[in-house]
């Protein structure tokens, strides 16, 4: 009777142990590799902050290999770097990322987490510029303040960093010899147009609508973040929100739409003419002519023109990027469909005969 006692002790035993097993080990009725697989297709869904999640606990559990352990600080700290992008503390974000080894050329994180390092980068060159213009209106050098500003100009800014600009510019005029000098912003509003309105407040009567790309002579900022603005002889007020320093799209050198028409090409035509609808930007000759090689070869280089239409991408705009690239600091944006004129190719991007920038041509449709 002892003996069946003590055997039957030993299999419970054995039965414990192997049933231990099977728990760490992911194999069984309780598989905690489940909780890397789920993580592993979260990831790649791009939901990080789920992939998270099931990557603690598989940490937690026991089941995570070495490799899993580093994805999962690599998940964290990608979260805390958007989050640092999220609350504009660009140099914090950037050592954030810089602090942790994601060399895994398979996952899809590498590329968001090399794109979320170029805006944190981005972030910090307009606060950097934005420094050096303002440490330069202190020391009353308005040439220098005035090229911070320039270069300020063509970058995209965050909403803080449109206020802060927009108060050193007035500061920089304010100090400067010629009191006529005006301050100039674009109008840039994710519904292609700002009501103008007669006070600040938008329960005030709208004076009128102005569309994206539209440029007005800011005046005042107020304290609930409305500016007082000229408009085509009319005063009134807009939300900041729906300025920027830099145009969405629109070259410098073209005409406002309304305006004065551009002289005829000789064919009776007017140069702002319509492709299915659609408006063509004119677009100025470029020096020396189209007919030069652009990639350095033996064959002609023909310009040609593509659609855009930012309706059917997902964010309902496509970016105008500095350079051929998506790394380059965004140069403006296209929010209303259009056709365009390209002059240049390099590596999937076509440079604007405008001098706006490149596009990604991916995302267009050629029509002639």
């Amino acid at each position: 009777m002892k003996k069946a006692v003590a055997l039957a002790a030993v299999l419970v035993a054995a039965a414990c142990a192997l049933a231990f097993y099977l728990v760490k080990s992911g194999a069984g009725g309780v598989n905690n590799s489940k909780d890397i697989k789920l993580a592993y297709q979260a990831m790649e869904d791009g939901n990080y902050e789920r992939a998270r999640r099931l990557y603690g606990f598989a940490v937690k559990n026991g089941s995570a290999g070495e490799k899993d352990m580093e994805i999962y600080e690599l998940l964290g700290a990608y979260l805390d770097a958007a989050d640092a992008l999220k609350k504009e503390n660009f140099s914090e974000g950037i050592d954030i990322i810089d602090s942790v080894k994601y060399n895994y050329t398979g996952l899809s994180i590498r590329e968001d987490m090399d794109a979320l390092r170029i805006a944190l980068i981005h972030g910090l060159t307009v606060d950097n510029l934005l420094d050096s213009m303002e440490k330069a209106i202190k020391d009353k050098k308005l040439s220098s303040a005035k090229d911070a500003a320039e270069e300020v100009s063509r970058l995209e800014l965050t909403e803080n960093q449109r206020e802060r600009y927009f108060s050193l510019s007035r500061a920089m005029n304010a100090d400067g010899e010629d009191e006529t000098e005006t301050l100039i912003y674009y109008v840039d509003s994710e519904g292609g147009e700002a009501s103008l309105y007669s006070d600040a407040s938008a329960s005030s009567d709208v004076i009128c609508a102005i569309p994206n790309g539209e440029a007005v002579e800011v005046l005042e900022l107020t304290e609930n973040g409305f500016v007082k603005v000229l408009y085509e002889q009319n005063d009134g007020y807009l939300p900041f929100r729906c300025l920027s320093p830099n145009r969405t799209y629109r070259d410098e050198d073209k005409e406002p739409e309304g305006g004065d028409k551009d002289e005829s090409d000789g064919d009776g035509k007017d140069s702002a003419e319509k492709e299915d609808g659609v408006p063509v930007i004119a677009e100025p000759a470029e020096e020396g002519g189209s007919d030069n090689d652009k990639d350095g070869g033996s064959a002609i280089w023909e310009d040609y023109t593509v659609r855009v239409d930012p309706d059917s991408l997902s964010g309902k705009k496509l970016s105008i990027r500095s350079g051929p690239g998506a790394s380059y600091p965004v140069a403006g944006e296209i929010t209303s469909p259009m056709v365009l004129t390209v002059v240049e190719e390099k590596d999937g991007w076509g440079r604007l005969k405008s001098g706006a920038g490149w596009i990604e041509l991916a995302y267009c449709d050629k029509v002639g």
